[in-house]
């Protein structure tokens, strides 16, 4: 971690090797990875239970599960992210920047988006529901030292509209969409 990487990318986490990527989460390194578990409570079980064998004070980094999952859509069998969930703290936003993540069980999985067959896609679909459920969001505002979260994430979803848009699928030209916003902040 000498290089403070500012994301650590992990394919699959199967055991101790956790250890390694949620110690570079406590030093303030973005992480990401991705292990087997049905759902968002049961990822968070997994993590504390062998072979894995994360401590509480640990998980308790983690902000979202992301869970995907094989579902039937027009009578073909899909990967879908089927729901986001949040892991939250139960501190309020003003302590948030000043409270440690503690190796308590004063935390609650809250699913800010959720997958709609019916529609085949994620619900809720409009931005001011999700930064009114959201705890992170609410922090981040605290933390980052943003005024108007909406907008700040309205300006965010712009660039990767614009990635998506061209059909970017090269990492040099993501990178420079991405590099060209935070420039220009």
């Amino acid at each position: 971690m000498r290089f403070r990487p500012d994301f650590v990318v992990v394919g699959e986490i199967l055991g101790r090797e956790a250890d390694g990527l949620f110690q570079a989460a406590a030093s303030g390194s973005g992480c990401m990875c991705s292990f087997h578990a049905s759902s968002a409570e049961h990822a968070l079980t997994r993590l504390e239970a062998p072979p894995i064998s994360l401590s509480k004070s640990q998980t308790n980094l983690l902000t979202y599960i992301l869970h995907m999952s094989w579902v039937l859509h027009d009578n073909k069998r899909q990967r879908k992210l089927i729901s986001i969930t949040e892991v939250s703290r139960n501190t309020d936003a003003a302590d948030a920047a000043t409270t440690a993540p503690h190796a308590d069980d004063r935390r609650s999985l809250d699913a800010i988006f959720w997958y709609d067959p019916v529609q085949n896609r994620l619900m809720p679909d409009d931005l001011d529901t999700v930064v009114r459920s959201s705890e992170a969001l609410q922090n981040a505002k605290v933390m980052l030292g943003v005024d108007d979260i909406k907008g700040n994430l309205e300006s965010r979803m712009r660039v990767l509209q614009g990635i998506l848009d061209k059909q970017s699928a090269d990492v040099e030209s993501i990178h420079a969409a991405i590099s060209r916003y935070y420039y220009r902040q």
